[in-house]
């Protein structure tokens, strides 16, 4: 399929118009770092650790919510390599007032 086609626009409006009250309301951001051998190129940056959805709740995890797909591989986005995490870890929650984007 090919992409801004009236198929493929239909297609993203059905995958929006299921999943438009469901998705994460809380994350955690890790900052991360790539250094550790002569080869890493030094990008610091804030990466997603985790995605949750709090109205899906689970006595399973540590804030009571169910985790929801998120892309949170470790690896540098500059040059491919392996990062390190720091130990700073932010957790961000979306208000119950605030609008989505």
């Amino acid at each position: 399929m090919k992409i801004d086609t009236p198929e493929f626009n239909a297609a993203i409006d059905d995958i929006e118009h299921r999943h438009a009250e469901t998705g994460p309301d809380i994350a955690f951001l890790t900052l991360s770092t790539c250094m550790g051998n002569d080869s890493n190129c030094g990008w610091t940056g804030w990466l997603l650790e985790a995605a949750f959805d709090s109205k899906l709740k689970s006595g399973l995890y540590p804030i009571g919510c169910k985790p929801v797909p998120a892309v949170n591989n470790q690896i540098c986005p500059s040059c491919k390599d392996t990062l390190f995490r720091t130990g700073l870890t932010r957790q961000l929650t979306l208000a119950a007032d605030q609008p989505d984007a």
